[in-house]
């Protein structure tokens, strides 16, 4: 058991699997900070606690009666609070003249109650959980500051997330509405879908009709290879994927092509692939793999059914938590469409059952429709949220696109290269055009000042 201290709160979501970046030097300006968490908060005979780690970034405080920025981090562990100046958490913090606070999700990077992930130890990783964190934590750090002065002070919160913690921003608004005014949810996937096969077909929709055709071509061609006994393994080294089953390679590949769209890099994925002029497609589409997507995004191994059995907590990893979480709870399986898929078929919703039972023991399935009951799915009754997507990001499927009511507004971001949590992260290829993003934001900020008048 880990154990001990105080607090803080900032929410991203990782899709990758290798989080090298919490292995630099933690920068000097944001220190981190300790906070003793309570393991289990529905079990009033439970008096176990855990650390979690948090971080504060006050440089745009002006103190006094100020907010706080409430910034909800995912599946993956924290390097630090959001303190770039092209994040648009920065830009609400020094308009504001807020303080921001982010919290290290439980059983990621180093807040994981357990060195060992048995699924005994696992069951306290559920979203209630998560969410229980949250209050606890924030409104313990709120009292932190009323001293002196600053005794009587409200400090309103408002809370932020992207991705999976977009949808954690959000439920935090419908569960505990009296601690926080108001939440951006950036690409929240508040819908927990089992058979999530638009995920592709946004694929082929945001790279094109050349881009896709080729795709589907080499796919295709890559799935004869894979077939074939004396081409198989020479293949899957290519991709640095020889230690995979075909059935975890395929899965693999889906990650790579959606990645790399995902996040505003499908050029990356689209120029060497259209313009490769008789070169062999699967050469190509290997060398993207190894020099475009393996160690940014995510690395072969990471994927071997062997490797997420391991259950030793290693600070670096999420790969274990992150599937019990979707096999419990969450979901959100890439299978493949049933028409132009540049998914292998293989990768269906037998194989992830499959997945599941073998990694975390047999009838391990997550009841998506009774979470969605919980919670709301996309329909959800959270107010005071303001909920935006990028028009090529594939897990916009998965969330709130079209507004549920004065309260609950919602955008789609529409430019190349918008993606995954675009109006927080921005467009790492560049958003064209920029002025779609820039609009975006104004709307959001008008959001934050009114909600939190």
């Amino acid at each position: 058991m880990r154990g001990i201290i105080f607090l803080l709160l900032v929410t991203l979501c990782y899709s990758a699997r290798f989080f090298p970046s919490v292995l630099q030097p933690q920068a000097i300006d944001f220190p981190v900070q300790f906070f003793n968490q309570t393991l289990d908060h529905f079990n009033p005979t439970d008096s176990r606690t855990f650390t979690q780690r948090y971080w504060v970034n006050d440089k745009h405080w002006s103190g006094g009666d100020a907010p706080i920025i409430l910034y909800i981090n995912g599946e993956g562990p924290v390097s630090g609070p959001p303190s770039a100046s092209d994040d648009f958490v920065v830009t609400l913090a020094d308009n504001l003249q807020a303080t921001i606070v982010t919290l290290e999700h439980r059983y990621y990077g180093d807040s994981s109650p357990f060195d060992d992930l048995t699924v005994e130890n696992l069951r306290y990783l559920t979203v209630e959980q998560a969410l229980r964190d949250l209050e606890n934590f924030v409104l313990s750090f709120r009292e932190g500051l009323r001293v002196g002065d600053n005794a009587n002070a409200e400090f309103k919160i408002f809370n932020i997330g992207v991705s999976y913690s977009g949808a954690l921003s959000a439920w935090f608004r419908l569960k505990y509405p009296h601690v926080t005014e108001g939440s951006i949810a950036s690409s929240g996937v508040v819908n927990a879908i089992l058979e999530f096969d638009q995920f592709d077909a946004q694929i082929v929709s945001a790279t094109g009709s050349a881009c896709s055709t080729v795709l589907l071509k080499t796919m295709r061609q890559l799935e004869s290879l894979i077939s074939n006994n004396d081409t198989n393994l020479s293949t899957k080294s290519k991709f640095l994927a020889d230690m995979l089953s075909d059935a975890d390679f395929y899965l693999m590949m889906g990650d790579v092509t959606g990645e790399l769209v995902q996040y505003g890099h499908q050029a990356d994925l689209c120029t060497p692939l259209v313009t490769s002029n008789g070169i062999d497609l699967v050469e190509v589409l290997a060398n993207i793999t190894v020099n475009s997507w393996s160690g940014k995004f995510g690395m072969a191994y990471q994927y071997g059914q062997d490797h997420l059995k391991k259950t030793p907590h290693v600070v670096e990893w999420a790969d274990r938590q992150w599937w019990w979480q979707t096999c419990t709870e969450l979901a959100y399986f890439q299978v493949a469409p049933k028409q132009n898929s540049v998914r292998s078929s293989t990768v269906d919703i037998g194989y992830f059952r499959s997945l599941c039972s073998n990694v975390f023991g047999e009838g391990t399935w997550p009841n998506t429709k009774a979470f969605n009951n919980a919670y709301g799915g996309n329909q959800t009754a959270a107010t005071k949220v303001f909920f935006s997507n990028g028009s090529q990001d594939p897990w916009k499927w998965a969330s709130v696109t079209d507004s549920l009511g004065m309260l609950e507004p919602a955008v789609v971001i529409s430019c190349d290269n918008c993606g995954h949590g675009v109006l927080i992260r921005g467009c790492p290829g560049g958003c064209s055009p920029s002025d779609k993003l820039n609009q975006e934001r104004e709307k959001a900020m008008k959001y934050v000042q009114q909600w939190l008048l």
